[in-house]
């Protein structure tokens, strides 16, 4: 698939603290180049946050895929990954009492 979208970071728009181990230095400084359906997958992982989170989300899954080569496995890793270890998801708690946990017909 040739990329068909690109995105960027510069460095100086870098608003959420950086990861680990990195400086503003290591940020990408080319564009990084994802196809319709990678860039369409970052944006439905980025929506179930909220909306002041989702472009810290793009940014750190831009910089999971710096320097490697991105396909469409390696950006859903990425954007799992960033998820899970950020912090920025939080999953609503079901087991709150507020709905039954009863079926429909046994009511």
């Amino acid at each position: 698939m040739a990329p068909t979208a690109a995105a960027h970071i510069a460095k100086t728009e870098a608003t959420v603290a950086e990861p680990k181990g990195t400086h503003a230095s290591d940020l990408p400084s080319q564009p990084l180049a994802l196809t319709d359906d990678q860039l369409t997958q970052i944006m439905r992982h980025a929506g179930v946050l909220h909306r002041g989170l989702r472009r810290a989300f793009v940014e750190r899954v831009a910089f999971e895929l710096r320097g490697q080569v991105v396909g469409d496995g390696l950006v859903f890793r990425a954007c799992a990954k960033v998820l899970k270890e950020s912090g920025m998801f939080d999953p609503p708690d079901l087991d709150s009492g507020r709905m039954p946990r009863v079926g429909k017909w046994d009511r």
